[in-house]
């Protein structure tokens, strides 16, 4: 993937609908974030297959943005929680 796809494709995953609540951008982020995770392992042992190690290090660095999202997830569901009672 070229990167300016990737740039254009990592600005949607944060657009959201004004509308949706903070339990359904928890949920789209732990969604994106899983993605992110298991497209950075295959992207890293790829690199690591070929010995390219720019791939390798994207796959980590993709590993780690879905850790963050994951982590945001986290973080939006239980402040819709709160907000919620």
């Amino acid at each position: 993937m070229r990167d300016d796809d990737r740039d254009r494709r990592d600005r949607m995953d944060t657009d959201y609908d004004d509308e949706q609540d903070l339990g359904q951008r928890g949920t789209s982020d732990k969604m994106r974030g899983a993605m992110n995770k298991a497209g950075g392992k295959v992207e890293e042992g790829l690199g690591k297959l070929t010995g390219d190690r720019s791939t390798e290090a994207k796959g980590k660095m993709r590993q780690a943005k879905g850790d963050l999202q994951n982590t945001a997830g986290d973080v939006e569901h239980k402040t819709d929680d709160v907000l919620d009672r």
